[in-house]
């Protein structure tokens, strides 16, 4: 696609974080930082498999984006795991990397597709950021699509099978939508697994 920004995906092999990453880890040393995608288009949403030798990302590289699989090693492995037109985004793995769940902006909702593709299913109609629990039987998500007002967000969690859905928040309270959902230890309640922004 001539003309078009590439936006490629950088690994930091030593850090991560979802917001930045120093280029030092706790123990001084440097990280390094290596492009994963070469691909023209805009290559983003990354999120890293439990094992770390994985990444799923969304990618707009044939018109409409969809999810993404390839290693964090130097093999240049993509693999299309969507290929529905569906926008999806904001892609999270299952904790034993058997499935990918995500947000679709055209479809809507929350869906999880096997981390080596297949037919992708609803789990929520409504609903975006998924989020898995540390067992993997439920997904937490926010109800509010992005770029819908922080104060009408509500944050639920569900089964993975679409039932037993639960709000966890009101909308107001807190006074605003958390920035990335996570879950907290598996043994402690689920109602302290997100964070959300300070009031201002």
């Amino acid at each position: 696609m001539p003309g078009r920004t590439v936006r490629a995906l950088l690994v930091a092999v030593v850090c991560a974080s979802v917001a930045s990453c120093s280029n030092r880890n706790t123990s001084g040393e440097s990280a390094t930082l290596r492009r994963i995608t070469i691909e023209s288009g805009y290559d983003g949403y990354p999120a890293v498999a439990g094992d770390g030798q994985a990444i799923v990302f969304s990618s707009d590289r044939t018109g409409a984006f969809e999810l993404y699989v390839t290693r964090t090693d130097q093999s240049r492995d993509v693999r299309a795991i969507t290929s529905d037109r569906g926008q999806n985004v904001e892609a999270d793995w299952s904790p034993d990397g058997a499935w990918i769940a995500y947000h679709s902006r055209a479809r809507g909702g929350v869906w999880i597709v096997g981390a080596s593709g297949g037919a992708p299913r609803k789990v929520r109609d409504t609903g975006s950021q998924p989020a898995w629990s540390p067992r993997g039987d439920r997904l937490a998500f926010t109800d509010a699509a992005p770029g819908e007002v922080a104060d009408a967000t509500v944050v639920w969690t569900i089964r993975t099978d679409g039932t037993d859905a639960r709000p966890l928040t009101a909308i107001g309270s807190p006074p605003r939508s958390p920035p990335q959902l996570a879950w907290s230890h598996p043994t402690k309640s689920a109602r302290g697994f997100f964070e959300s922004a300070p009031s201002r």
